[in-house]
């Protein structure tokens, strides 16, 4: 221990006695307290850019916030009926063929299809039917849905869709069980009208 404090002591001596080693000590300190005066001025140019960042993103996030409060509501009736009428071609057109278990006699579409017409958003919805489905081959007609509501005159409607129910209308060419090509008519309605206006 002894000995360090000897050799330390002899390297100050040196330095003390040296003015050249001096000026070199004296410039390195110079030059650590620039470095940290240079970091210390980097931190703010960070910190600022930091800020700029968070200032943008909380703007854009309160720009459209309020856009979406007051701007237009989003209507998704017309991909609602796009999936309705998807499950019924799907139901209804198997492999090329029409599916016969969906015209024998008493068949329920809502059954036979394995689709569900209630709407389950609100207890005042639930009482009225919302939905309309029709599938038609060869002149026999199967109905689903809220059957006794004139929806499918609606379908012909040119213009704007927000108080009135959206139609999504399909033309299918399938065979018959008889192995013949026969047209298939698909009709898909949402009304909700009351929960879109």
């Amino acid at each position: 221990m002894r000995e360090k404090r000897e050799r330390c002591d002899e390297n100050i001596g040196i330095i003390k006695t040296q003015p050249a080693l001096q000026h070199q000590v004296f410039s390195l300190r110079d030059w650590s307290r620039s470095i940290r005066i240079v970091g210390k001025r980097g931190d703010e140019r960070t910190l600022s850019l930091y800020w700029f960042v968070m200032f943008v993103i909380l703007t854009i996030a309160i720009v459209s916030g309020v856009a979406l409060f007051y701007g237009k509501p989003f209507d998704v009736r017309g991909a609602e009926a796009s999936v309705l009428a998807d499950a019924l071609t799907t139901c209804v057109v198997q492999q090329g063929h029409v599916n016969a278990a969906v015209f024998a006699e008493g068949a329920d579409l809502e059954k036979v299809c394995g689709l569900t017409f209630d709407d389950a958003s609100r207890s005042e919805y639930r009482r009225k039917g919302q939905y309309y489905a029709s599938v038609s081959v060869g002149g026999v007609e199967v109905r689903g849905g809220n059957i006794d509501a004139p929806y499918p005159a609606f379908c012909n409607h040119e213009g704007s869709f927000k108080n009135i129910p959206v139609c999504v209308k399909r033309n299918l060419v399938a065979l018959d069980a008889q192995g013949t090509l026969t047209r298939v008519d698909l009709v898909a309605i949402v009304a909700k009208v009351e929960q879109n206006g």
